[in-house]
């Protein structure tokens, strides 16, 4: 597995309003899997607006790409009626090598060019790539000078 799962925890979204909650969290790395519900108590009132339903932390075991998919995922209103809602699949890239951006295991000009032409981008927009987001400690989806710096700092690597 190139992904193993460390924690698993609630979101803020179903609390919102102070009212108790009641997660229950498996986890199954030699499974590869994670099963999430929480349900809200001693209140008939639901929530409403945009928040975290859950959060998952995870720990890279091994370079590559894997994509996270959800499934039998079910949200329903405080009488239990099914709320539909649209599920998307995500992928997880590991790099061997940091600012490898183009994942060829070598940091060249290449990785320079491909955060050169996401620079300031950040989701949504046009010219944004997700792989170009390099800093370790930024992650935040912006593409900036700490990406483009890390790129330069590690230029010329090789895995």
């Amino acid at each position: 597995a190139l992904l193993e799962v460390l924690d698993a925890s609630e979101g803020d979204f179903l609390n919102q309003d102070g009212m108790s909650t009641f997660p229950v969290i498996q986890i199954d790395n030699a499974a590869g899997t994670v099963k999430f519900g929480s349900t809200r108590f001693g209140t008939a009132e639901g929530v409403q607006g945009a928040g975290t339903l859950a959060g998952f932390e995870f720990m890279a075991e091994l370079p590559g790409s894997s994509e996270l998919f959800l499934s039998n995922v079910v949200v329903s209103d405080p009488d239990l009626k099914e709320i539909p809602l649209a599920i998307e699949t995500g992928t997880v890239n590991i790099r061997e090598l940091v600012g490898d951006v183009d994942m060829d295991c070598d940091v060249d000009i290449f990785d320079l060019a491909a955060v050169g032409l996401a620079f300031w981008s950040e989701p949504g927009d046009e010219n944004w790539n997700p792989d170009a987001d390099v800093h370790p400690d930024s992650g935040n989806g912006i593409i900036n000078i700490f990406d483009l710096a890390t790129v330069g700092l590690h230029y010329g690597e090789t895995c």
